[in-house]
This record gives C-alpha cells, sequence and structure tokens, in this order.
C-alpha cells in the first residue's frame, strides 16, 4: 500500500460500511505481519479517511481463538494486504480464519484488500508466491482461495507483465478469469458488479475459455450490473 495512491477507491470502501466513524480492520498476514504495512494502514485509514482501526497478527504473536473473534466481531470493515498469497491461505485455513471471513461477510462486513487482499475472495488466485523462495526463477501457481466468486483473480496485471502469461494459464480452467492492474478494482455489492478506478489508464479485463477458444474483453467503468454476466461464459 502506498498512502493516498487509491485514495478515491479507499474513499468508496470506507463509504460502504455506512458508518461516519467506521471501524476498520487490517490483517497483512500476507506480508508477514509487517510493522510497517501496519503502520500505513493505519496513517491512512484513521489519519485520512476518520476510521478507528486495529491490526489482526498470526504469525508472530498469535492471539487466542477468543481474541481473534472479538476482532472480526469489531470491525465494519476488514482490508486484506497483500504478499505471499499461499502463505496467507494456509494459515488462514490452519487458523479457521476462512470461517471468520464467512462470519463477518454474513453480517454484512466490507472485505476489500489489494495483491494478495483482492485475490482471497474468488475461487482461485493466479499467485507469484513461489518467487518469495526463488525470485529469479519461478512459476505463477493456482492459489484456492475463498471461493466467494467463481473466477480466477490476477491482480498486478500490466505493471508486473502478468496479463499475457495469465491469458495461457486461463486456457485450462473452467471458470472465468478477471485481470486487474494497480489503480483499479471491482465492487461486489449483493448481485451487482462494477469497475472503480483511481487512474483512467489502469486496466480491467475479463478472459474465458469455451469449446477450445480463449476470449477477452476490457471491463470499463459504469454502472452496476448484474453479477452473473461477469462471470458467464
Amino acid at each position: 500500500m502506498v498512502e493516498g495512491e487509491n485514495l478515491s477507491i479507499d474513499e468508496r470502501i470506507v463509504e460502504l460500511t455506512g458508518k461516519e466513524t467506521p471501524r476498520a480492520l487490517f490483517i497483512g498476514t500476507a506480508s508477514g505481519d509487517d510493522p510497517e504495512k501496519e503502520a500505513e494502514f493505519r496513517r491512512h485509514y484513521t489519519d485520512r479517511l476518520g476510521c478507528h482501526t486495529d491490526a489482526l497478527t498470526l504469525l508472530h504473536d498469535r492471539p487466542s481463538a477468543d481474541a481473534i473473534e472479538r476482532k472480526f466481531a469489531w470491525a465494519d470493515l476488514i482490508y486484506v494486504g497483500g504478499g505471499n498469497s499461499l502463505r496467507m491461505m494456509k494459515l488462514w485455513r490452519r487458523l479457521g480464519i476462512d470461517q471468520h471471513f464467512q462470519a463477518a461477510r454474513a453480517r454484512g462486513c466490507v472485505l476489500a484488500g489489494l495483491s494478495a487482499g483482492g485475490l482471497c475472495w474468488f475461487r482461485y488466485g493466479y499467485s507469484a508466491s513461489r518467487r518469495y523462495n526463488n525470485p529469479d526463477n519461478f512459476p505463477y501457481i493456482r492459489i484456492r482461495a475463498l471461493a466467494y466468486f467463481n473466477a480466477v483473480f490476477c491482480a498486478h496485471a500490466v505493471v508486473e507483465e502478468r496479463l499475457e502469461p495469465f491469458r495461457e494459464f486461463m486456457r485450462g480452467q473452467t471458470c472465468v478469469g478477471l485481470a486487474l492492474d494497480d489503480h483499479c478494482a471491482i465492487e461486489i455489492i449483493d448481485d451487482r458488479w462494477r469497475i472503480l478506478k483511481s487512474r483512467e489508464d489502469a486496466y480491467a479485463g475479463r478472459i474465458w475459455q469455451r469449446r477450445g477458444q480463449l476470449f477477452s474483453e476490457e471491463l470499463a467503468i459504469g454502472e452496476p450490473r448484474p453479477l452473473a454476466e461477469l462471470f458467464q461464459r
């Protein structure tokens, strides 16, 4: 997170809570609970966006099961940071964090994030997590995520030159692929979706396979549309 680079998107996340001073919980599992990432979030969401903020750390001073439940119950919005998606999802499942997310979603808590915190809401994520072990030569992998939405999600599509390898990857997939670059987001509320951008040239696209042929379309900013259209192949 770079403070303020996606201000309009962050303002929308806060607005969706419907609260004047919402309670925002940061989860930085993917970054190894990096204290600087937490500090950036607190500065931005407290000082600039007017939230009460807290953080849930799981890798070092791990809280009790009751403390984790209280943190989730406290939050009006939960923001998941970026980093190692594979490690994040494995730890979440081992600790039952995925179940806490399900409960938060059911009560209407706003769920948001970037990079690993963007892909985690979908069925699968297209991830560079292997680079943490071998930064010079790593394969992209498919990670099983929380599966709230039936798609494969790819972050940093253009800035990290992932779009073309992701297109090839999608030839073997049975669900839709969503490729988003930095400075844009997808907003899903109930059965409607739309694209948000903090920069007009930020890329968002949809990729799918049908009868052995690959199709793609760029997704533009617009009014909310039916969610079924987004995942249709």
